[in-house]
């Protein structure tokens, strides 16, 4: 069900994505963030609320009355999932330029919007522009440092499929007609963040720019943030089958999608060989002999690792290591 005024803006430059599930803690940081920008162009700001079961529609509500000449509310009729509610805002987007930001996330420099828009209207070969980030706890604790460096951002294709770069969705600002050249992508567990770079810097440009306008939430659990080693390979193969999906959807040479799956395959053995997914192994291996090379002193060097890892976490968690920690918190005072 769509809930908007008469009063909404008809022209926007901008659209604003809010995808809204359970966020009733949140909510209200991250809808302020986006009503305190300071801009010289009209904006939109379409909310999905997908039937979460706090209050979170109650308070989209409230900001739908509060501000009818920028909020347009989806309200879901049963719950549709990341994906479908994301589907359904992208087909009420009417601004130019497209960003959008999770609901318990928030933006953190009113100037956001117009520092994107600006960029984008002076650099017409540029798809899509993002900033830095910082993140916070689940408290609202925030970490000052920075996640991105100017220095390791991608500027090529080429460059993201292999290094698979974190690039701060939450901070992206696109133009609509090259994600309309884009169209629907294929539906990925993993991060989707990365799939949709990779389309973008195959169709057009990137920008980066180093300033922090945007603080991500970092929930314990979360897919990237994973501990378990069995969630945490679920994850990272999830990554690889993507990096090698994009390599031969743009028809990169055999060379480089050998180099790729060469250098994925090596990478992963170890969160592999933690997860217990052996026949990984033995196929990372064979690929490599097809290939002309052996890895087999590789595994045997990482299987090391994994070993002394593992043994490392069993200590770590035993009631003996904990009470000697507890022990030694007097002795570490007095050195103080």
């Amino acid at each position: 069900m769509l809930v908007e005024s008469e009063n909404i803006v008809k022209n926007p430059l901008v659209s604003i994505r809010v995808l809204v599930y359970n966020a009733e803690k949140y909510l209200r940081k991250c809808l302020d963030g986006i009503v305190m920008q300071k801009v010289d162009f009209p904006y939109e700001v379409i909310v999905g609320e997908d039937c979460s079961t706090d209050k979170s529609r109650e308070i989209c509500l409230e900001y739908q009355q509060k501000y009818p000449d920028r909020f347009r509310l989806i309200l879901q009729e049963k719950n549709l999932g990341l994906i479908g509610n994301l589907l359904s805002i992208r087909q009420l987007s009417r601004g130019q330029f497209l960003t959008g930001v999770a609901g318990d996330d928030y933006w953190c420099l009113d100037t956001k919007l117009q520092m994107q828009v600006d960029y984008l209207r002076e650099h017409p070969e540029c798809g899509l522009c993002y900033t830095n980030v910082i993140t916070c706890d689940d408290d609202g604790n925030e970490n000052p440092q920075p996640i991105l460096t100017k220095e390791t951002q991608p500027t090529t294709f080429e460059e993201q499929l292999f290094s698979a770069c974190y690039m701060a969705p939450n901070t992206w600002m696109s133009r609509k007609s090259v994600a309309d050249k884009i169209g629907e992508q294929q539906s990925w567990f993993t991060d989707e963040s990365l799939a949709t770079a990779l389309d973008f810097l195959h169709e057009s440009n990137m920008h980066f720019i180093d300033v922090v306008t945007t603080v991500y939430r970092v929930h314990e659990g979360s897919l990237a943030a994973q501990t378990d080693p069995k969630k945490k390979w679920k994850y990272e193969h999830g990554l690889m089958k993507m990096q090698v999906y994009y390599a031969e959807k743009y028809h990169c040479t055999e060379d480089l999608i050998m180099k790729l799956k060469l250098q994925e395959y090596v990478h992963f053995i170890p969160v592999a060989l933690e997860a217990g997914d052996v026949a990984f192994v033995e196929e990372a291996m064979a690929y490599a002999r097809s290939q002309g090379m052996e890895i087999k002193w590789v595994v045997e060097k990482w299987k090391e690792y994994v070993r002394y890892h593992q043994q490392y976490e069993m200590i770590r968690k035993s009631e003996t290591y904990k009470l000697g920690k507890f022990l030694l918190k007097p002795l570490k005072w007095l050195k103080k």
